[in-house]
């Protein structure tokens, strides 16, 4: 919510890639709390996988071939309790306005 500037970066299943700091960062500068989640937690800490810093075509089959599981694991009726818990962590932080939520990516 507008107002607040407090980001909660934590890591998506990568970890905490820079351009996820950036456009984290970015939406704090504008007044709005975030929240990085870890949408991949249920496999091990971040990073679960080990990312090229470039994926040209040579590597693209085989990192497909270590992310379609955790992609394929990550079931709608997860990905709606997390939300759930994501937004019930938000909800109970005093710093944070109550209001509509944004989702992006």
């Amino acid at each position: 919510m507008p107002g607040t500037t407090l980001p909660i970066p934590t890591a998506d299943g990568f970890g905490l890639r820079p351009v996820l700091q950036g456009l984290a960062s970015e939406l704090a500068q504008h007044g709005y709390y975030v929240l990085v989640p870890r949408c991949f937690y249920r496999h091990g800490p971040a990073p679960v996988l080990d990312l090229p810093e470039f994926i040209g075509e040579d590597e693209r089959a085989g990192v497909f071939a270590q992310v379609l599981p955790l992609i394929e694991a990550h079931t709608p009726e997860l990905v709606l309790r997390d939300a759930s818990a994501y937004l019930e962590f938000l909800t109970a932080r005093p710093e944070v306005s109550s209001g509509p939520v944004g989702v992006t990516g």
